[in-house]
């Protein structure tokens, strides 16, 4: 997704959102954690943005400083969220 409809594009966020949820639950906590940290910092629709908290398959997630801090951008409006490299 990213190559063909760049990073800003809303589906390759969601794809990225997607990816983290299916790597949570799987436990493979690191990369579940920069796939929805790229979710949030770019294109990911507001009522997902709105809702990580609730979301069962980011449970495993929970209770991390990393889980806070994406949390915390989140609520900020998509073009306020720092890029991170």
């Amino acid at each position: 997704m990213r190559r063909a409809l760049g990073d800003g594009h809303p589906n390759t966020a969601s794809a990225a959102y997607g990816l983290a949820a299916a790597l949570a639950r799987e436990g493979k906590r690191d990369e579940a954690f920069t796939n929805l940290r790229f979710a949030v910092e770019h294109a990911l629709d507001a009522d997902l943005r709105g809702g990580l908290e609730k979301d069962p398959n980011l449970k495993s997630l929970h209770g991390d400083t990393r889980f806070d801090a994406i949390m915390a951008s989140s609520r900020q409006p998509a073009a306020a969220v720092p890029k991170s490299n």
